[in-house]
């Protein structure tokens, strides 16, 4: 009886010293999601269609550097308005409500809304789609923004790229040029990037003629960047519209007018890059995704509107070494901290272990004929010598 008790007494510590840690356990767990804040929510819409190359960087860095920097957990969701490719109001209409039904349900802390097409979209139907939520527009030009529709809580920023210190490289890079063709199409996003390249080259002076490639249809376009007069050079800036209202993707359309030119041609983007262009002072969608990344967290703190406006962009001089080799392009030319990209490597770089490999064997078997000649010689001079004292 007195085992059976203690048995008893033993089974029953147990089962309490279990429940005592399954309490703990279940307490530090209520506990620990009770402290975790809920996540900031963070809407990125992009103006353009969701494979673009441009978009597709730009969400991968902003994700990324998200990640990294917040000190508080985010959830970001993306949105591709597509609208280049569905510029007709019919469509418009339906994209709002169908952010309005998606997001009806979900607090949005703060949205990311990219590209021109979309800043047209916000201002005839921004406050029916977010009301007050803070809104980051980014577009190519604040020119054809009209001010007075600029709710307070938009927050307008620039792409930031210029065209004016493209230009001068290529100046720089082939002073014998004597026509630059620049190569717009017809979209709201080409216009807009157009009239910064426009308004650049008109307080600018450079040493060659300018000619503007628009309103074209692109199998005429072309047909004409292979005939170009000799010492041409062309400034592809973005065509996602010509002038039949046929939709492209700029980079894809560009790295056929590449292969087709007479002449090297230079572009506004880092995705363009070894798609065809020698390079030029580039807009880095890596960079934008980060820039963006950092606004939101500061946004998303409490940081002031006025000192997010203030925050510049990081252009790149960056080239492809392809390209230069293609058009003879000296790298000496390049300007100071320029980026260059697909360098094939040199004999020495690519086959380094086995040229030292063959060279240690040449040199050693070159050092041991070199001493059996040396120890032929002596013994010849000492054979010599005996003979001689004979």
């Amino acid at each position: 009886i007195q085992s059976i008790a203690m048995r008893t007494f033993n089974l029953i510590k147990i089962v309490v010293i279990l429940s005592i840690t399954a309490l703990t356990i279940m307490t530090s767990i209520v506990r620990a999601q009770e402290k975790k804040p809920p996540p900031k929510r963070i809407l990125a819409i992009f103006g353009f269609q969701q494979s673009l190359p441009w978009a597709y960087r730009i969400e991968e860095s902003l994700r990324e550097t998200i990640d990294s920097q917040s000190p508080f957990p985010i959830e970001l969701n993306v949105e591709h308005a597509d609208l280049p490719r569905h510029p007709d109001e019919t469509y418009k209409r339906k994209i709002v409500d169908f952010y309005k039904y998606k997001y009806s349900e979900q607090k949005v802390d703060l949205v990311l809304a990219m590209g021109d097409e979309l800043a047209e979209l916000l201002f005839e139907y921004g406050e029916e789609l977010f009301g007050n939520i803070p809104v980051v527009l980014v577009t190519s030009t604040s020119d054809a923004l009209p001010r007075d529709l600029l709710k307070p809580n938009i927050i307008s920023l620039m792409w930031g790229w210029t065209a004016e210190n493209t230009i001068e490289v290529i100046q720089d890079l082939l002073p014998q040029t004597k026509n630059l063709y620049i190569i717009s199409g017809n979209s709201t996003s080409d216009l807009a990037i157009r009239s910064v390249a426009l308004k650049e080259m008109k307080n600018s002076e450079f040493k060659f003629n300018i000619h503007m490639v628009i309103d074209f249809v692109a199998s005429e376009m072309l047909e004409k960047v292979g005939q170009l007069p000799r010492d041409s050079a062309i400034f592809f800036l973005t065509v996602l519209r010509d002038a039949n209202d046929e939709y492209f993707v700029s980079r894809d359309l560009m790295h056929v007018v590449s292969d087709k030119a007479n002449a090297p041609t230079f572009g506004i983007g880092d995705t363009y890059l070894g798609h065809g262009i020698v390079g030029g002072n580039l807009l880095s969608a890596e960079n934008q995704g980060k820039r963006l990344a950092t606004i939101a967290v500061r946004l998303l703190s409490g940081e002031s509107a006025k000192d997010i406006e203030s925050m510049g962009t990081e252009n790149q001089m960056m080239f492809d070494w392809r390209q230069l080799k293609r058009w003879s392009i000296d790298e000496e030319r390049l300007p100071p901290g320029s980026i260059v990209q697909d360098r094939e490597p040199s004999i020495w770089e690519d086959h380094k272990g086995k040229i030292i490999g063959v060279m240690v064997i040449i040199f050693s078997q070159a050092f041991a004929l070199i001493l059996l000649l040396s120890q032929r010689n002596k013994r010849s001079r000492a054979e010599d010598e005996s003979h001689r004292l004979r």
